[in-house]
């Protein structure tokens, strides 16, 4: 991510917003981008925005706005403003100093990504679909998540969950009639094959923005695949294999399983479970 060193002077109506899968901020808060155009008139363009440039397939130049959404926002605004004026724009960014991404498509999606969650502006649904599309582009969640500078198992939940949503869940949580949490259990209600259940998280989603009770049932999550037996399964199988008939397990395999369960009572040693026969 460490290749954003090069100046650049560009045309500001050059400058091109949610483009080539570049997702800049759907809105930014109006007393925000207020106080930074203050600013702006005042002391200048401290941090100059991020872009891409590249010739398309026609040799056209394009420059993609990567990070700097709200500093492009107010000069914009401010811009409009001294037009609608008849006021001349040239003293104010008809060109604007950029600093030039010289990285591949991916980390420029990444840092593209990375710039839009740390601002609030960015809600939880675009966060998880940007996510999830990195994912599939890159191929691989721990790559992703050190290019996003933050954890795997948050690259793994935020693309489960935008995976596992019906379309309805989806929307109610990209407008904030749902929260997280509740999308990430709504998330886990699937098929068997994996995909979303969407009439049981449809039965769900109503009951929660119908009714007082805003929690998604326990009973509907998709439970966690087992990873151990119990010591109550294990007697189980001891018992099952005393009374099975001896037709029915083949000898050697009858007297392997039988060891290994000596051995998980603890009446082997792991060195006699291990050498003997």
């Amino acid at each position: 991510m460490q290749r954003q060193l090069k100046l650049k002077k560009f045309n500001f109506d050059d400058i091109e917003r949610n483009a080539d899968g570049f997702q800049n901020c759907r809105k930014a808060d109006a007393f925000e981008v207020e106080e930074l155009k203050e600013s702006i008139k005042r002391d200048g363009l401290l941090n100059p925005p991020i872009v891409r440039v590249y010739n398309d397939e026609e040799g056209t130049e394009r420059v993609v706005l990567l990070a700097g959404y709200r500093r492009y926002q107010a000069i914009s605004e401010e811009r409009s403003s001294l037009k609608e004026a008849g006021e001349d724009t040239s003293k104010f960014y008809d060109q604007i100093q950029c600093t030039v991404f010289t990285g591949g498509l991916d980390e420029a999606l990444a840092l593209n990504l990375s710039e839009n969650m740390q601002r609030s502006s960015l809600n939880h649904a675009d966060q998880c679909e940007a996510i999830a599309k990195l994912c599939d582009r890159v191929g691989n969640q721990e790559t992703v998540a050190s290019m996003l500078s933050i954890s795997q198992p948050q690259v793994s939940v935020m693309t489960a969950t935008y995976r596992g949503l019906c379309k309805e869940a989806f929307v109610a949580l990209r407008h904030g009639n749902i929260r997280l949490n509740q999308a990430k259990k709504l998330a886990k209600v699937v098929k068997g094959d994996g995909t979303p259940d969407v009439r049981r998280q449809t039965e769900i989603l109503e009951q929660i923005l119908t009714t007082e009770d805003r929690t998604v049932p326990d009973g509907s999550q998709r439970k966690r695949a087992k990873t151990y037996r119990s010591k109550r399964e294990v007697e189980e199988l001891r018992t099952k294999l005393a009374q099975a008939d001896d037709d029915n397990i083949d000898a050697d395999h009858r007297r392997s399983i039988a060891q290994l369960i000596r051995w998980y009572f603890c009446e082997l040693d792991t060195d006699d479970m291990l050498y003997r026969v």
